[in-house]
């Protein structure tokens, strides 16, 4: 029981301390552009960490094929992430003034910037099965306890210079906690901390590059919605066109995830049915 409310009490702990330093309205912005970030990052990270979990378990005592199945995973994982949070940065105001109105228009850089911790969750999710993987729950449990004093310390740092600086210390304790599992990954299999960041650059490049092309649609005269509307078209036909126009890796691996752990699992429920 207590160790669930210690819980309760780290998960929203920004909640908590913006509701007491500041004022309801500021709270609403900040939980408002938090909720609807995580639930578009919330259905990778869920969906890859299920489906890793046991296919890297089976490779626990061969280091080389966990290797090589880990990176496939970061890749697809990356390929997915990297995009989804990127067109939700450049279409953030459009998107919460289409989904809250324009009074929501406040939480618009919160959400940005919030849109980085989304790119990394989902990695931090699929780098923290490796401890599990090995059979190092101690190690797991440490580094929850050094990623609760991060987030304290960042709290307590950027607390009185403002929601803005708040949201900014949120992103820059993800970085940290995302560069440790990547750190702690390399001592535990053999994969070098600079293999499993270059495994995603490509996507990020592209990702980010879209992005930069498909912001610049606001500058044209539509209404809000329409505007949303193009931007996201605009930014999937951009990202699949050149990932196909580089014969992409990542974009042959995400369609054989999607046959073996989606369209199969459909077919066999479908037979159970009939």
């Amino acid at each position: 029981m207590t160790s669930s409310v210690i819980s309760a009490v780290f998960t929203n702990a920004y909640n908590l301390v913006i509701g007491k330093i500041y004022n309801a309205e500021a709270l609403g912005f900040f939980y408002q552009a938090r909720r609807l970030n995580k639930f578009a990052h919330s259905m990778i990270t869920k969906t890859f960490r299920e489906v890793s979990l046991p296919v890297l378990s089976s490779l626990q005592d061969n280091d080389d094929k966990l290797v090589k199945v880990y990176l496939v995973f970061l890749r697809t994982i990356s390929f997915l992430a990297f995009p989804l949070m990127m067109m939700l940065f450049v279409t953030a105001k459009p998107l919460i003034e289409v989904i809250f109105t324009s009074k929501w228009s406040a939480s618009i850089p919160y959400f940005q910037l919030i849109c980085i911790e989304g790119l990394l969750m989902p990695i931090i999710a699929l780098s923290s099965n490796i401890p599990l993987v090995k059979g190092r729950a101690d190690l797991t449990l440490r580094l929850e306890v050094i990623y609760k004093v991060i987030l304290v310390a960042s709290i307590a740092i950027t607390v009185y210079f403002g929601i803005f600086w708040m949201v900014v210390g949120l992103v820059v304790q993800v970085v940290i906690q995302a560069l440790i599992n990547f750190a702690v990954v390399s001592k535990l299999i053999k994969v070098g901390f600079a293999e499993q960041f270059f495994s995603f650059i490509k996507i990020a490049l592209i990702s980010t590059f879209v992005a930069f092309t498909v912001f610049f649609i606001q500058y044209i005269n539509f209404l809000q919605i329409w505007l949303l509307i193009v931007q996201v078209l605009s930014y999937i036909v951009l990202y699949i066109g050149i990932n196909l126009l580089f014969n992409s890796e990542e974009l042959k691996e995400i369609l054989q995830f999607i046959q073996i752990n989606i369209i199969s699992k459909l077919k066999r429920k479908s037979k159970v049915n009939g």
